[in-house]
């Protein structure tokens, strides 16, 4: 079972840090796929869904076998947000049509709602959760959500969503790890 956690946790924080180092800070996660997209056109598409697919699928089973004595609902709202963030993955090119556009933030949103949910619902940590939220919030609004790319050199962008996001990812991931351990 920890080897799925790796898997899930590594493809997720590699796929960041590489774009994050060659780009600097993205607007939001799914802004990634265009961003490797400008290298290789034809594999951008391919990547963003293998990436979302190899951190979902095997966050999805690592987290129902730890809750695997909780109710029912509990395994809904995973099942939510794991295949939630494949159809993230799927509608990757939410730029192409307004379509793509209302289906890829449909499955972004209930992805997230389901996440949060889960965490102030079932997760003993949530008391650190919500102190890290609020402090990643503030920090990003104090910036009015501007990051520069201090590595990179890139120009300051808007990024509240790309921390939004990043805030839901690192609570599953550390609740998984440090309270199921």
């Amino acid at each position: 079972m920890e080897i799925l956690y790796w898997i899930s946790f590594a493809t997720f924080f590699l796929w960041l840090y590489v774009l994050i180092m060659r780009n600097g800070v993205p607007v939001s996660l799914s802004e990634t796929r265009y961003l490797v997209n400008e290298r290789s056109a034809q594999w951008g598409h391919v990547l963003w869904i293998a990436m979302c697919t190899l951190v979902a699928l095997p966050l999805m089973v690592v987290w129902l076998y730890h809750i695997r004595d909780n109710t029912d609902f509990s395994r809904i709202l995973v099942y939510i947000t794991c295949l939630g963030l494949i159809g993230v993955g799927i509608a990757g090119n939410f730029k192409d049509t307004q379509t793509k556009f209302a289906w890829h933030c449909t499955f972004a949103l209930m992805s997230a709602a389901a996440a949060v949910t889960w965490i102030f619902i079932y997760s003993p940590l949530w008391f650190i959760i919500v102190p890290l939220s609020l402090f990643l919030l503030l920090t990003g609004y104090k910036t009015g959500g501007r990051s520069e790319g201090n590595l990179t050199g890139k120009p300051k962008r808007n990024a509240i969503v790309f921390y939004a996001e990043m805030i839901c990812f690192l609570a599953i991931y550390m609740i998984l790890y440090f309270y199921f351990k």
